[in-house]
């Protein structure tokens, strides 16, 4: 049997990050995807959101990164202060003792970080920290 190490992914982001190796560990442990018990509305991506020049994201390509990795993309903002109980689930992969750890909704912003949310259920975030949590595959700490 061929070692996984040699075939394995590197990944875009940091080489320290381990996001690929991090993947294929919660997938052979059967856990769920990074993004469960994550509601996401993705905030004004009508248009490409470029990282690198070959790395250019769409709003179908992040829903399909987050829809896979077990989140839920919502079509509508949601309202902080309507969120049904059957939608106020523990992510998962929140860090004990974290900041997320009762988070069950996020709006990620594009261009313009609003952070007018900042609820112990409801989060307003930037795209970085999408970004870095599907290098990682890990559900981060907000900054």
């Amino acid at each position: 049997m061929l070692p996984f190490k040699s075939y394995e992914v590197i990944g875009v982001g940091n080489k320290s990050y381990n996001g690929p190796r991090n993947s294929r560990y919660n997938k052979y442990k059967q856990l769920p995807g990074i993004f469960n018990g994550c509601h996401i509305y993705l905030h004004n991506f009508n248009t490409k959101y470029e990282i690198s020049k070959s790395i250019i994201l769409t709003k179908a390509i992040l829903t399909k990164l987050i829809t896979d990795a077990g989140g839920i993309v919502l079509r509508r903002v949601p309202n902080p202060e309507l969120i049904p109980d059957e939608e106020k689930i523990v992510p998962y992969h929140a860090k004990k003792g974290g900041k997320l750890v009762e988070c069950s909704h996020y709006i990620i912003f594009k261009n313009m970080y609003e952070p007018m949310y900042n609820m112990s259920h409801f989060k307003a975030l930037p795209i970085g920290w999408l970004i870095e949590c599907i290098e990682k595959y890990e559900l981060c700490e907000p900054w």
